[in-house]
C-alpha cells in the first residue's frame, strides 16, 4: 500500500511537474536540495507536509528524490521550449483557475458549514431504512506489520496484557486506523480483503487472531462484536457518514445561493448555439 502522495503532497508535486513553482528561492529555512538554479527549502518541505501528524525521514527523503526528478524534467522541457506551447498555457490558465475556485469555495464556504449533533441524529432517526445491515458483519480492530517477527512480538505484548489499542498506535503501519487504535469499524464478507473476512468471521467476540498475511504486510485482529443481517447500524457508526452528507447538502445549498446572486449583479451574455432555450424570445404571432 502507498500512503505517500495524497493531499499538498500530490498538489505540490503537480505544481513542480507542470509549474516549476517549486524552484522559489527562499534562503531564510536552509535549502535542502537544488537542481541546477532551482533550490527547494525547509520551508517548502514543511508546507508539504504540514497536515501530517508525524513524518519520517523517509518520507521527507522520498519526497527530496521526487522533487529532484520533476525539477530535472521540468528544466529540460523547459529548455526544449515546451513551456511556449499554447495549448499547454491553456491547460496551465484553466488549472490555476480551477485551483483559486476551489480554495475560494474551501474558505469562504465550506470551512463555515457545520452541521449539529441533533441535525445528525434528527436524519438518523427519520432514515433509520437506510442504516440496516444488509448482511452480517463483524465489527473489529488491527495492526498492520511489515513481518512475521514484529507481529509476533506485537502479539506477545497483547497476551502479556498491554492493550490492543495501545499496541496499534505503537506498532501498526497502517496510518488511516493506527491513531484510532486500530479500529476498523464493522464490515461484511465482499468489503475487505478475503483473507481478513476468513478469519475474522472465523473466529468468537474477545479473540486476538494469530498474525496472517496479505499482500499488505501482516496482520492481528481483535474481534470486538458480530451484527447480524437486518440489524440496525448504530448512530455512533454511521455519524461521521451522515455529517459528511449533510454538509454536503448545505454546500451544494450555499453555492447555488450564492451563485444566484453572482447572477442577480453580473451581465451575462450568451450567443449563437450558446443561448438557452428560455432565454430565445418567442416572436411567434398570437391570433
Amino acid at each position: 500500500m502507498s500512503f505517500f502522495l495524497k493531499g499538498k503532497v500530490w498538489v505540490v508535486l503537480i505544481g513542480v511537474f507542470i509549474l516549476g513553482i517549486s524552484g522559489c528561492e527562499k534562503k531564510e529555512r536552509g535549502v535542502v536540495a537544488q537542481v541546477g538554479n532551482q533550490s527547494l527549502t525547509e520551508e517548502d518541505v514543511e508546507y508539504v507536509f504540514s497536515d501530517y501528524d508525524s513524518v519520517t525521514i523517509e518520507q521527507k527523503r522520498d519526497y527530496v528524490n521526487r522533487w529532484i526528478d520533476n525539477e530535472l524534467i521540468y528544466q529540460e522541457a523547459k529548455r526544449r521550449g515546451f513551456d511556449q506551447d499554447e495549448n499547454l498555457r491553456r491547460n496551465i490558465r484553466n488549472m490555476t483557475k480551477d485551483l483559486i475556485i476551489v480554495d475560494f469555495l474551501q474558505k469562504e464556504i465550506s470551512q463555515k458549514i457545520f452541521s449539529s449533533e441533533n441535525e445528525a441524529k434528527a436524519f438518523y432517526q427519520k432514515n433509520k431504512n437506510s442504516f440496516v445491515r444488509e448482511n452480517d458483519e463483524i465489527c473489529a480492530s488491527h495492526i498492520l506489520l511489515p513481518t512475521k517477527q514484529e507481529a509476533d512480538s506485537a502479539r506477545d505484548r497483547i497476551g502479556k496484557g498491554e492493550a490492543f489499542a495501545e499496541v496499534a498506535k505503537k506498532m501498526s503501519i497502517d496510518p488511516e486506523t493506527r491513531e484510532r487504535g486500530g479500529d476498523l469499524g464493522c464490515f461484511d464478507r465482499v468489503s475487505v480483503h478475503p483473507r481478513i473476512a476468513e478469519v475474522a468471521f472465523s473466529h468468537r467476540i474477545g479473540d486476538v487472531t494469530k498474525p496472517f498475511q496479505t499482500d499488505w504486510g501482516w496482520h492481528i485482529l481483535l474481534i470486538k462484536d458480530k451484527k447480524k443481517k437486518g440489524s440496525l447500524r448504530e448512530f455512533e457508526l454511521v455519524k461521521d457518514q451522515i455529517f459528511a452528507y449533510l454538509d454536503d447538502q448545505k454546500r451544494k445549498e450555499k453555492v447555488e445561493s450564492f451563485l444566484g446572486e453572482l447572477k442577480k449583479k453580473t451581465r451575462i451574455e450568451r450567443y449563437s448555439w450558446a443561448i438557452l432555450d428560455e432565454e430565445i424570445p418567442d416572436t411567434s404571432q398570437k391570433e
